[in-house]
Formats: C-alpha cells, sequence, structure tokens
C-alpha cells in the first residue's frame, strides 16, 4: 500500500472508529467518508466509489472484519466493521490516539 493510500484508509478508519461510539467497531459508511473529506478530494459522483474501494483494502489488509455479530448487523444500509488487532495496530503506527494492545 503507498504511503499516501495508507493515510488515506487510516483516517477513514479512525473516522469510523469515533463515529462508531462503541468500543472495537467502525461505521465505515458516508459519515465516515464525508468526515475523512473523501467528497472533497473526489467529489459527489467519485467518492463512493473510492470509499466501497477503500473498505474493500481494509478488509484485505485485516484492519477490520465485518461484525456480524452486532444487533444492528443488516439493519438498512448500516454496515458495522469490528476494529481488529492488526487495525489497531496500523492505526497506532500512524500516529493515532488508540492502544494497540485492547
Amino acid at each position: 500500500m503507498y504511503d499516501n493510500l495508507k493515510k488515506r484508509r487510516l483516517n477513514l478508519l479512525w473516522q469510523g472508529v469515533l463515529l462508531a461510539g462503541q468500543e472495537g467497531h467502525a461505521e465505515l459508511g458516508g459519515a465516515a467518508a464525508r468526515a475523512a473529506s473523501y467528497r472533497e478530494a473526489f467529489g459527489e459522483r467519485q467518492y463512493m466509489e473510492v470509499l466501497e474501494f477503500d473498505v474493500e483494502q481494509l478488509l484485505k489488509d485485516r484492519a477490520v472484519e465485518l461484525a456480524y455479530e452486532h444487533r444492528m448487523y443488516g439493519a438498512g444500509d448500516f454496515t458495522l466493521y469490528r476494529l481488529t488487532s492488526e487495525g489497531r495496530r496500523m492505526l497506532f503506527h500512524e500516529g493515532f490516539p488508540i492502544d494497540p494492545q485492547r
């Protein structure tokens, strides 16, 4: 992963963690994309495509996994992700204020 792509994805992940409001989870939908300035960077027409790509990459990098067990999983357009230990480590090493051991 290139550094600028990595930073963009980790910023998205961090915004998702903040938006989820639940320890160990991340909400990686449109609200996280807006908080991470995707609309400004990619425009109204493309930011959702970039978001989908970045979420797939975070899944592939094992930074997150789908939170199937969460009571809100699959409710409407809401998809919640579980932050993995690898995701915590990645955020920590990029300078985000998170405990990598939780």
